[in-house]
């Protein structure tokens, strides 16, 4: 369940701090008789065990041992269900946790990941089943993560890529990998001027720092554009978080200009960075065959 995989990867990482665990191939658990490797899926809610001990009987036993402490994780001991919750607190932090190894498993930078989520945080609060004004098919409103509008682009994707389920977050993920709605906002036009003013006149820009030293380098070098960032470009940067975030406002979530502020949205990009980058990995490697058991 999508619900519970991001959770799985963070508490395993959160119960062994004690340097026997390795976060550049999902999360690497060393023990004296072996180790055992949790790697997530990109494309499905799952995620995939590799053992590695002085037998085979031996790493069938690291594996079985994980096996049960993922089910563990994934089911309310109260009632013995998958774990419901709404998206605030630890629940928050565990779909943001899913979504950060799906993305980082897609091929995107700790970086974009963390500019995403400062986004969603303020178009769905993290929640896949979030509607515009809760009004469920409304006409002309947002659905989703990144609050598709009118609901209807991810609805039709979603039929159109063999009756994919809209509100699953893997559904949503590999729109937003995929196929997600990104375009460079041109300068010369109402609504680049708009932005702009927007932009020069929130604190992100007025206190000076990366913003500030991006915007006024887009500015001398008259490319036309804010941000002169393709989608590709995002997806694989390393530019500071003010920048990204702010690039993703622009040219994917295209807000009316009232609602263009661009320190909030960096502020829980931020929070995320914060939460996540001292024990998740910065990227992942799919083990070769000789890792395998």
């Amino acid at each position: 369940s999508w619900e519970v995989k991001g959770k799985v990867m963070r508490e395993l990482i959160q119960e062994k701090k004690d340097g026997d665990v390795e976060l550049f191939e999902g999360v690497k658990i060393h023990h004296d008789k072996g180790w055992v490797l949790v790697l997530p899926d990109a494309d499905e809610p799952v995620c995939t065990i590799y053992t590695e001990g002085a037998s085979v009987e031996i790493a069938e036993e690291l594996s079985n041992m994980y096996v049960e402490k993922i089910q563990n994780i994934m089911m309310d001991k109260t009632t013995g269900k998958y774990r419901e919750g709404a998206f605030s607190g630890d629940d928050k932090m565990t779909v943001a946790t899913y979504i950060y190894t799906y993305l980082l498993t897609a091929g995107w930078t700790p970086s974009a990941i963390f500019a995403l989520l400062g986004n969603m945080v303020h178009e769905s609060g993290l929640n896949p089943a979030r509607w515009e004004s809760e009004i469920e098919q409304g006409d002309g409103n947002g659905f989703g993560l990144i609050q598709w509008t009118p609901w209807t682009k991810l609805w039709d994707w979603a039929e159109s890529n063999g009756g994919l389920n809209p509100y699953d977050i893997d559904t949503q993920l590999k729109r937003i990998s995929g196929e997600y709605d990104y375009s460079k906002t041109e300068l010369d036009t109402d609504y680049g001027q708009d932005c702009l003013y927007r932009i020069q006149t929130d604190s992100a820009y007025t206190e000076g720092g990366p913003l500030k030293d991006y915007i006024d380098e887009q500015l001398e070098k008259d490319t036309g554009y804010l941000f002169d960032m393709s989608k590709q470009d995002f997806i694989h940067s390393g530019q500071p978080l003010e920048v990204l975030t702010t690039a993703y406002l622009i040219n994917a979530e295209k807000p009316a200009e009232e609602n263009i502020h661009p320190s909030e949205r960096i502020k829980e990009a931020k929070y995320f960075e914060t939460e996540l980058m001292g024990f998740m990995p910065q990227r992942v490697d799919t083990p070769t065959d000789t890792d395998i058991f």
